[in-house]
């Protein structure tokens, strides 16, 4: 995809989404290091360790995005930008950007209102407002065709545990494995679904 989007740019060099869209890949990948853990489990992106993210492609991406900005285009060019907010982090130490995140999701929400951005910005609402909040956004979400979409179910899921609810939970958390995730998604939601007790 490295290459794939560089060839894109230089195809359409005046496109702000083709910028937007190798900015999100370069991002995407300069994270791959901190994606699972050593036991193969997956790590989310607010738990990984920034430390360990290749900085080389993280400039790449900025390069890039900054191109996007200077084109202007929405709603890639948001969606890249949350992505380099991510990449801004240096190390754990660093609070994951969530008020600032929450903000683009709403923006984008603006533009292109679909389940799966309302779902990303559950996670995002979690942190700034609340898992009750949260989770009030993804029980609405019931019905917009997410039956089969993994996320969801781990989303609820994990809302639900920390809401108190642990038997709807495992229940959210059996759902998600029904689906057949892969291997490193596996390992993380039993172990999620484990830690209900």
């Amino acid at each position: 995809m490295l290459a794939l989007t560089a060839l894109l740019c230089r195809l359409v060099p005046d496109s702000a989404d083709a910028a937007a869209l190798a900015a999100s890949v370069r991002f995407a990948e300069a994270r791959r290091p901190a994606r699972c853990g050593p036991d193969g489990a997956m790590v989310p992106l607010s738990e990984q360790d920034p430390s360990l993210w290749l900085r080389p492609l993280i400039a790449q991406g900025e390069a890039w995005l900054a191109r996007a900005a200077q084109l202007g285009g929405d709603p890639r060019l948001i969606q890249a930008t949350i992505n380099g907010l991510w990449c801004a982090r240096r190390d754990a130490a660093d609070e994951p950007p969530w008020p600032l995140v929450l903000g683009l999701y709403d923006r984008l929400l603006a533009i292109r209102d679909d389940p799966v951005v309302r779902l990303n910005r559950a996670v995002v609402l979690a942190e700034v407002r609340g898992p009750e909040a949260a989770l009030a956004e993804v029980e609405r979400l019931n019905g917009h065709g997410l039956a089969g979409f993994p996320p969801y179910h781990a989303v609820r899921a994990s809302l639900l545990g920390r809401t108190g609810r642990s038997a709807e939970a495992r229940d959210a958390y059996d759902a998600a494995l029904a689906l057949g995730p892969g291997l490193a998604e596996r390992i993380w939601l039993v172990r999620q679904r484990g830690a209900l007790g």
